[in-house]
């Protein structure tokens, strides 16, 4: 039951999420921090639970290595901290900014903090 939750939750907030760029996100920070920050909150909350989810899902049947890695945020880092590592992550990587803005939350956190 809880996997599916956590799958009805990452489907819920896909396709919005999924509609902002990069570019789009990065804007926002600019214009209004505190949506910004929430934004990261909302996506990698997401991110954290689908993963979970998926990797638990997968173990069961012998497919675990095929789930990619998500990221091991500190106890310690607060949310601002967070959301500035994926601005910094926006700003240095203009190339990018086109893609989806859940995706880049993903990719900045799991470069900032991967999991061991």
């Amino acid at each position: 039951m809880k996997q599916l939750i956590a799958w009805a939750l990452v489907a819920a907030t896909w396709g919005h999420a999924n509609a902002t760029t990069g570019n789009e996100l990065l804007q926002e920070f600019q214009q209004n921090r505190v949506m910004a920050v929430h934004y990261v909150r909302g996506s990698s909350e997401t991110w954290a639970l689908g993963l979970s989810a998926w990797r638990q899902a997968a173990e069961k049947t012998g497919t675990a290595s095929q789930v990619p890695p998500g990221f091991c945020v500190p106890v310690d880092v607060t949310l601002g901290q967070t959301a500035d590592t994926v601005k910094t992550y926006l700003e240095k990587n203009p190339q990018l900014r086109v893609q989806g803005a859940n995706v880049l939350v993903l990719v900045a956190l799991r470069e900032a903090w991967p999991c061991k």
